[in-house]
C-alpha cells in the first residue's frame, strides 16, 4: 500500500500543478474581466455627453426640418352669387321640331 501511496505521488503533484494553472488562468480572466468592466464604467460619461450634445442638435434644428402640421392655409373669401339671380328670358325658345330639311330632289 506505501508503494502504490508513493506511485500516486507524481501524478498528485501533476493534478495540483495542473489545477494552479488553472486558478492563475481564472484570475487573469478575473483581471481581464475587471478591465472591461472599468473601461465600459469609463466610457458611460462620453457616452452621456454625447446622447446629451445629440439631444440638442436635434432640438435645435427640429423646428427647422417639419413644417407645422396640419398645414394651414389662409381663410377663404366667401363668395356670394350676383343677386337677384338672372334668369334666362322666358318662355324659352327651342328650334322647330322635329328638325325641317330641304327636300332632296327625286332621282329618275
Amino acid at each position: 500500500a506505501i508503494a502504490a501511496f508513493a506511485a500516486a505521488i507524481p501524478a498528485f503533484a501533476v493534478a495540483i500543478a495542473a489545477f494552479a494553472a488553472a486558478i492563475a488562468a481564472f484570475a487573469v480572466t478575473i483581471a481581464a474581466f475587471a478591465a472591461a468592466i472599468a473601461a465600459f464604467a469609463a466610457a458611460i460619461p462620453a457616452f452621456a455627453v454625447a446622447i446629451a450634445a445629440s439631444a440638442a442638435a436635434i432640438a435645435a434644428f427640429w423646428p427647422l426640418q417639419s413644417p407645422p402640421w396640419p398645414p394651414q392655409s389662409p381663410p377663404l373669401p366667401l363668395q356670394s352669387p350676383p343677386w337677384p339671380l338672372q334668369s334666362p328670358p322666358w318662355p324659352l325658345q327651342s328650334p322647330p321640331w322635329p328638325p325641317q330639311s330641304p327636300p332632296l330632289p327625286l332621282q329618275s
